[in-house]
């Protein structure tokens, strides 16, 4: 297709750092990324392939994720808006969530921040591109607790997390890079099963005695 934008239908990427994930349910996909080095903006990394047109990048605003409602959180998340032109193509327009505080190969504070985040990303039916230094820890993090927010959206049975993660895997290899990422899931879908009221209050205890487990575990990370 050529002259085509990279994101026009049909469009094969000849990024291979790039993974295409499948999601639960019809169209739902999303693009795990590892970023080109190269700096650009403090606001943002940008990535762009040149490709047999000229692709123009203009950074429009910026600011910070407001939570749809008040939340016990430490989570900073930047917002930036990013306008691409093309010469005989229509202006694209993408909004980046850039957050700040997770740490590579670690754990932010586990609360409903990815929780609400992603529901407002899932406000857009187009792929969601995910990406951290490699593209697949804090990334395949996000894309797992993804896995499991859409299953619960369709009324579909949540089963081990395992299952998807081996799925999640065979897509984008290596994906959540550590067992303190891997808890941090567990950690962040028990916070939202609870509040959801998904959960039978017998089974309370046990939460409260994994949440001390994954205190222990993540401290430090």
């Amino acid at each position: 297709m050529a002259g085509a934008p990279p994101w026009a239908p049909g469009r094969r990427s000849t990024l291979s750092w790039n993974s295409l994930i499948a999601l639960p349910g019809e169209h739902r996909s999303a693009i795990c990324n590892q970023p080109l080095r190269a700096p650009t903006r403090d606001c943002v990394q940008i990535q762009l392939l040149l490709s047999e047109s000229q692709q123009i990048l203009r950074y429009l605003q910026c600011g910070y994720f407001q939570f749809p409602f008040s939340i016990d959180t430490k989570v900073k998340i930047r917002i930036s808006q990013l306008q691409v032109n093309i010469p005989g193509q229509a202006t694209h327009l993408c909004n980046h969530y850039q957050w700040l505080d997770w740490p590579d190969r670690g754990v932010p504070e586990a609360d409903l921040a990815p929780v609400l985040l992603l529901g407002k990303l899932r406000e857009s039916t187009a792929p969601i591109i995910v990406h951290c230094s490699a593209g697949i820890g804090r990334t395949g993090s996000i894309v797992l607790i993804e896995h499991a927010l859409e299953l619960l959206s369709r009324n579909e049975p949540l089963l081990e997390i395992s299952g998807y993660l081996l799925e999640l895997r065979k897509q984008r290899n290596n994906s959540v890079q550590t067992e303190q990422q891997y808890l941090y899931v567990h950690q962040v879908l028990l916070i939202f099963l609870k509040k959801s009221k998904y959960l039978d209050e017998v089974v309370y205890p046990y939460l409260e005695a994994f949440s001390k487990e994954y205190a222990a575990a993540t401290k430090g990370f």
